[in-house]
């Protein structure tokens, strides 16, 4: 029975301690900067989230036109802190800018790290 109840907290337990993106959207305002409008899930059960550092990659907007091998697809990876209080096991939605770099456009956020009420931070995604 131990290790029945051990193996589903093991199973669970990622579940729990993940913060997630959902609904995210890359949009532009009238100037076309480029913005994003996401919904960041604190699944923490004891800490609020005071801030997030995301990472933005780009890729080329011609893609890899002259070279399949040695033409990196990715330019650089950015990074923008957001701060917002997102109480623990609840939801919140960011909008915010990111930078824009010429020829390239952005392909994918992650979260990078979180920074909880109590001061801990938790690297998210680790590159």
């Amino acid at each position: 029975m131990k290790k029945f109840i051990l193996s589903i907290l093991i199973a669970i337990s990622p579940a729990l301690m993940a913060q997630e993106l959902s609904n995210t959207k890359l949009n532009y305002d009238d100037s076309f900067r480029p913005y994003v409008v996401t919904t960041v899930t604190n699944s923490d059960y004891t800490q609020q989230i005071t801030s997030i550092e995301f990472e933005i990659e780009y890729t080329r907007n011609w893609g890899k036109m002259f070279d399949n091998i040695t033409d990196p697809t990715y330019y650089s990876r950015e990074k923008t802190i957001v701060r917002g209080n997102i109480p623990s096991r609840s939801s919140k939605t960011f909008t915010f800018y990111i930078p824009q770099l010429e020829d390239y456009k952005p392909y994918r956020i992650t979260i990078l790290r979180i920074r909880f009420a109590n001061g801990n931070v938790k690297t998210i995604n680790n590159r």
